[in-house]
Formats: C-alpha cells, structure tokens, sequence
C-alpha cells in the first residue's frame, strides 16, 4: 500500500486491509493509495476487476451523504457513458469497518477508462473542446433530473462544507481579513438569479485530477463535493487548473474560447451572459476561496502538508481581489 495514508500506524493499515478484504475481496496492499483532503482511495488495476476503493471516516461525513451521492452517480451512470457505477457488497453501497476503534465507511467503484491528464496534455485545444463537451453533457443530464422530478439528497452550495465558511472551527486558521473577504466573495455569487438554466445539480469538484482522458473521451469521477450549485462553479473548477496547465506548457490558444466552443455544442447550454468576465470571475474567485477553507478542513497527512504548503499562497492571492 504505496502513498500517504489515512492509517497513522501499521497496525491500523493492516487492520483495515484484512477489514476491506473480507468485505469486498480485493486487496488494498495490492493498489495505489492517494490521499484527499478527507478520504483515502485504493485503485487496484491489475485485477478482472479493477476497482477503486474509497474510505472516509464516519467523522467527517455519515451513511446517509454518501448515500445521497451515490445516487447522483447512480443517475448519471444511465446519462453520461463515461461516469463509473459504485458496486454493492453485502447488498449495500455504503459499507462500515472499524480500524482502530474508528468507524470509515468503504465504497466500492468500477475503475475508470484512460489515465489521468498530465500538463502537455493541455497544450492542446482539442483537449479544452473535450472538456468542454463532458461538462455540458454533465450539465444536460443535471437539468434533465430536475425536469423530471429528481431531488437528490445533496446539500444547496451555501449549506455544503466547501462555501460555509463560518462552520466549525476552521475559520481559526484563516486570518480575519481574508474571511471577510470571502465571505463577501460567496455573497456575490449568492446575489445571482437562480434558474434552470444556470442552477442545478454539480460535480463540485470539477479539478483535472478527478477526471481521466480515454483517447477522444473524458471520464469522471469523485462526486464528493456534489451540491446543489451554479452550473459555471464546475467550469470555473476545471478552468482555473487546466488554464494554469495550457499557459506553463506554452500554449498558442485561448483555451477558454476553446472550452466554451466544446460546451456550446451542447443542447440547453448556458445562457451566452454566463460567459461574461464579471459572471465567470465571480466563480474563481469563489474556487479559490473554497479551496483555501476545504485546506483547512484537511484530515488526511497529504491534505495537511497541502494545507501548509499553499494555504499562504492562497491567502495572498484572495488579498488581492477587488471584491
């Protein structure tokens, strides 16, 4: 079991491998562990059953929010070809253990096709068109849940972890400057109409990261954050990282305009105002500051060593904003 882990100790790995093996039958020593901010996953390839496996302490959320995003999955699944299907074990998706006197919860995906984008990868503007597509294919399948009668059990945006920003004990790590300002960063977005068109179910965490490309297709994964958001909060997400990515690999395109040709393509895309500067700045400047409170709220060694590494980074960046 390669990587940081959620497991402090070995007694506690091996605890929790023979736990996650009697359960599912696959065996995490076998994979590759990465930690996120709240939760380890296990990809295991070299199987007829490629898997990733997810664990989250029962601390940081219940059965019942998992339950609530696997259902969002589950309806995605029958929209969007390239969104992997969690699997039940012991009839259930959502399944406890207890490692070390703590309970987790473990589920079970099929793994996705293709591989993990790197930087050159977004030196082309194909890429951004593919990008593009999948979102406003996501975004379709979003408004058609809601036309149908869907309500899924997933928190509104303001409500969920990432925007509340005076939830918990987090704003103690985050001077009282930069929380007033992205408090009035989330207020602005707030102030926004909401309609179906442009409000609806997300992914909510939209990062390169959590997606694969399989030759001329996109795959996602990792439906953790999913809320009940603005549709551009997700293009925000993407674009912020892989803008970043196109620039460093020394791209002769505008990848944005290359995005939004890929979204467009779409049936019942967003409105053309969405894509105005003041719309879509509002949306990274909220990424942003979500990012620096969701470091905060890091549980894992690697989320932590993050949180260190570029919370002040951040922290300047969000000083800077006119808001």
């Amino acid at each position: 079991m390669d990587g940081d882990l959620l497991f402090s100790t070995e007694g506690e790995r091996e605890e929790a491998r023979q736990a996650i093996l009697d359960l599912t039958g696959l065996d995490i020593a076998k994979g590759h562990a990465s930690d996120g901010s709240r939760n380890t996953t296990y990809v295991i390839s070299e199987s007829v059953r490629p898997s990733v496996i997810r664990v989250s302490p029962a601390s940081v959320k219940d059965a019942k929010t998992i339950r609530g995003e696997l259902m969002f999955v589950d309806y995605l699944r029958e929209h969007l070809r390239t969104v992997c299907n969690p699997v039940p074990f012991d009839n259930s998706l959502v399944n406890p253990i207890t490692v070390g006197g703590k309970q987790y919860f473990v589920v079970v995906s099929r793994k996705a096709n293709g591989i993990s984008p790197d930087g050159d990868d977004f030196n082309r503007e194909r890429v951004f068109e593919l990008y593009g597509a999948k979102l406003g294919e996501l975004h379709v399948a979003c408004r058609t849940a809601a036309e149908e009668g869907f309500r899924f059990l997933r928190p509104d945006w303001l409500d969920a972890p990432g925007f509340n920003f005076t939830m918990d004990d987090v704003c103690e790590n985050i001077p009282a400057d930069v929380m007033e300002i992205m408090i009035r960063i989330r207020d602005k977005v707030a102030e926004l109409p909401r309609t179906p068109e442009t409000f609806g179910m997300i992914h909510g965490d939209m990062s390169p990261i959590n997606t694969f490309l399989d030759w001329d297709d996109v795959w996602l994964f990792d439906f953790d954050d999913s809320c009940h958001h603005y549709f551009m909060y997700d293009n925000a997400c993407f674009l912020i990282q892989a803008q970043t990515a196109a620039q460093q690999a020394g791209a002769t395109f505008d990848p944005v305009k290359a995005f939004v040709k890929g979204y467009m393509s779409k049936d019942q895309a967003l409105p053309m105002e969405c894509w105005s500067k003041d719309y879509m700045e509002r949306f990274f400047h909220l990424r942003i500051a979500s990012g620096l409170w969701l470091m905060q709220q890091s549980r894992t060694a690697k989320g932590i060593a993050s949180a260190k590494a570029y919370g002040p980074h951040v922290t300047q960046a969000l000083r800077s904003f006119e808001v």
